[in-house]
């Protein structure tokens, strides 16, 4: 038993980045022990800054073996924006590529400071294909 109600699960998980340059980052992750039903998964991607406070990321990751209930392959896209102090948002898509678990999910997320150490965040998101799901939240957001 892994813990309460055989419900714990262990992952290790590693993620390095590089500044290239002023626009870009490139990283790489791993993750050599994924719980017990997944698969190691290695990612590499890159954030290129587009103006001041704009970033348009991609990221891909690949299992090294099929995974019980994870796609093997993963794309992501992702736009990110602070257009004020006091706003930040982001859209995104993610594509699993994989035979038995082909989806696309969509996401828009949206913060709002109220003051600089206080806000509220909303996101969206759609998954079509395989686990289908829709999904709305917010949260209160402290940072110092």
């Amino acid at each position: 038993m892994d813990g309460i109600g055989d419900t714990a699960q262990t992952y290790i998980y590693f993620d390095g980045a590089l500044e290239t340059s002023d626009r870009i980052v490139v990283h790489a992750t791993a993750s050599p022990i994924a719980a017990r039903n997944g698969a190691p998964q290695f990612g590499c991607g890159v954030d290129y800054t587009l103006r001041r406070a704009q970033v348009l990321t991609v990221d891909f990751s690949q299992g090294i073996r099929q995974a019980e209930f994870d796609a093997r392959t993963v794309a992501h896209a992702s736009f990110a924006a602070d257009p004020s102090r006091s706003i930040t948002y982001e859209v995104g898509v993610i594509r699993d590529i994989d035979r038995r678990f082909s989806a696309t999910t969509g996401s828009a997320a949206l913060t709002w400071y109220a003051r600089p150490t206080f806000g509220v965040r909303t996101e969206l998101s759609d998954r079509e294909g395989r686990f289908a799901q829709r999904s709305a939240t917010a949260v209160i957001v402290l940072r110092w």
